[in-house]
C-alpha cells in the first residue's frame, strides 16, 4: 500500500481499547493503523479516516468515541453517513 495515497480510509473498530478478540480491531489498533499510515504517507491530514463496526463491547456512546476518534486523526461513522470525496 505504500505506493498509494488514500483520500478515503474505511477500518473495522468492533472494540473498545483492550477488548480484541482475535478477528476484529479495537479502537488501540484502529489507531496504530492510522498512526502508520500517516508515517508511510498512505494518508494525510487531508484525508477522511471513519471507524465503523462498533460493538457495544468496551465501546461508549457515539458523541464520547467522536472525541476520542478526532484527538487520534479520524471519525466515528454512524447509520446514515453520507461522505462526499
Amino acid at each position: 500500500m505504500k505506493s498509494f495515497r488514500l483520500d478515503l480510509v474505511i477500518l473495522d473498530q468492533t472494540y473498545g481499547e483492550g477488548k480484541d478478540a482475535g478477528r476484529h480491531l479495537d479502537s488501540g489498533q484502529v489507531i496504530g493503523i492510522i498512526s502508520k499510515m500517516k508515517v508511510e504517507k498512505i494518508i494525510d491530514e487531508s484525508s477522511l479516516v471513519y471507524a465503523t463496526h462498533i460493538s457495544h463491547e468496551g465501546n461508549s456512546i457515539h458523541d464520547v468515541m467522536e472525541k476520542v476518534a478526532i484527538n487520534n486523526g479520524y471519525h466515528i461513522a454512524y447509520d446514515d453517513l453520507e461522505i462526499n470525496i
